[in-house]
């Protein structure tokens, strides 16, 4: 009987540094959206 790998796929798969860039990536959208609120809230005041 030959031996047989236990897994495929890597048991520890490097998650953390996907939720971290997704986080970044989210918080990005977010400023975005903000600054653009507050430059038209400018706009309408000018």
């Amino acid at each position: 009987m030959t031996p047989q790998p236990e897994n495929l796929v890597p048991s520890n798969p490097n998650t953390t540094f996907v939720i971290l860039i997704a986080g970044v990536a989210a918080l990005g959208g977010f400023l975005f959206g903000f600054d653009t609120a507050v430059i038209n809230g400018a706009v309408i005041a000018l």
